[in-house]
């Protein structure tokens, strides 16, 4: 995962694949909505801030007050498979609590 510590890897990685974005603090809200964006543009946006020398690099965490958005539920490791290769998933494992039945099913929902 340190690659995911630069936000220019995101933008190399996936900047230009689509993604579900959804905006205002939940779907109850009148501001609420979603919208397909660019995952470069939703970065930019809503995350981190352009270098001023480069238009094509980002820098630090945005702090700015702006509108709330966030990714929307959605396979982005079945979309983006880059990113999923970056993280060590176990090969195997398990947690059955006492008086509760093992399935043996395993949902990887990372």
């Amino acid at each position: 995962l340190e690659l995911w510590k630069d936000p220019n890897y995101f933008l190399k990685i996936a900047g230009q694949r689509s993604v579900p974005v959804e905006f205002g603090s939940n779907y109850t809200s009148s501001s609420w909505g979603q919208k397909i964006v660019r995952f470069g543009e939703f970065l930019c946006d809503h995350v981190v801030e352009k270098s001023n020398d480069n238009e094509k690099s980002l820098k630090r965490p945005r702090l700015s007050k702006g509108s709330t958005a966030y990714l929307a539920q959605h396979e982005l490791f079945l979309q983006i498979p880059e990113l999923e290769q970056d993280i060590g998933v176990p090969d195997y494992c398990s947690l059955t609590l006492p008086g509760q039945h093992n399935t043996g099913e395993v949902a990887l929902n990372i």
